[in-house]
């Protein structure tokens, strides 16, 4: 953005106005509790359950939640994912039982 620059550290610490100093005495530093590495990737705890294979000829597709996932034609993907979405009354997506 033109005109916009960072301040280095030491403009802010010398700071002349009330809150800047309150800030940088009382040393105000947020830090994140740590995160899994499943829930950094996947954003759950939770493994993925395998789907099953459904197969005609050269083309298979992976059932899985609802979902026909990895449409593959001799092999080869063509097709990620399609999806039929239900939501609930807030607007949560309903999983199929």
């Amino acid at each position: 953005m033109k005109g916009y620059r960072a301040l280095p550290i030491t403009s802010v610490t010398t700071a002349k106005r009330p809150l800047d100093k309150y800030l940088c005495k009382r040393k105000m530093i947020m830090k994140a509790p740590p995160v899994s590495k499943a829930i950094a990737l996947c954003g759950t705890e939770q493994p993925d359950t395998p789907g099953h294979v459904l197969t005609a000829g050269p083309l298979s597709v992976e059932f899985e939640n609802g979902q026909l996932r990895y449409l593959r034609v001799s092999g080869v993907e063509v097709l990620r994912a399609v999806g039929f979405l239900i939501r609930d009354k807030n607007w949560g997506t309903a999983t199929p039982a």
